[in-house]
């Protein structure tokens, strides 16, 4: 069993929340670990680390609720806000603000390159053979 990545900003139950919904929009194949395959979750304090205070209360607040959510529920959650990008119902734009903020954090935590302490496997640019470089 991986041991639980600690955060300066986050808890435990709500990082194990993130790593949930991490895996639904990143749940590995044949190619790819899933998000929480990959361990990516334990470099989480250096994205929030730079986020408004107020918007990271209010993730502290959304990742709390999420882990309550039965896996389906939140499947669903996630699907109404992928959704909202191409369809127009009652309370779309906050769908896709959730959809921004959840999707984006996971997939910026996924695709840096930085994978967890105990991964052997390469990470997604690596496999991808995209290293990009800042000169």
């Amino acid at each position: 069993m991986r041991p639980e990545p600690s955060s300066a900003y986050l808890t435990g139950l709500q990082i194990r929340a993130l790593v949930r919904v991490g895996n639904i929009y990143l749940p590995g194949n044949a190619e790819f670990l899933s998000f929480e395959e990959l361990g990516c979750v334990e470099h989480v304090d250096g994205v929030v680390a730079h986020a408004d205070a107020a918007d990271l209360r209010m993730l502290r607040i959304l990742l709390t609720a999420l882990w309550f959510l039965p896996r389906s529920l939140l499947g669903k959650i996630v699907g109404l806000g992928l959704r909202a990008f191409h369809e127009d119902f009652p309370l779309a734009a906050t769908f896709r603000e959730l959809d921004y903020g959840l999707n984006g954090l996971a997939k910026t935590l996924y695709f840096s390159g930085r994978k967890g302490s105990t991964c052997p496997e390469p990470d997604p640019l690596e496999l991808m053979g995209y290293s990009p470089k800042v000169e």
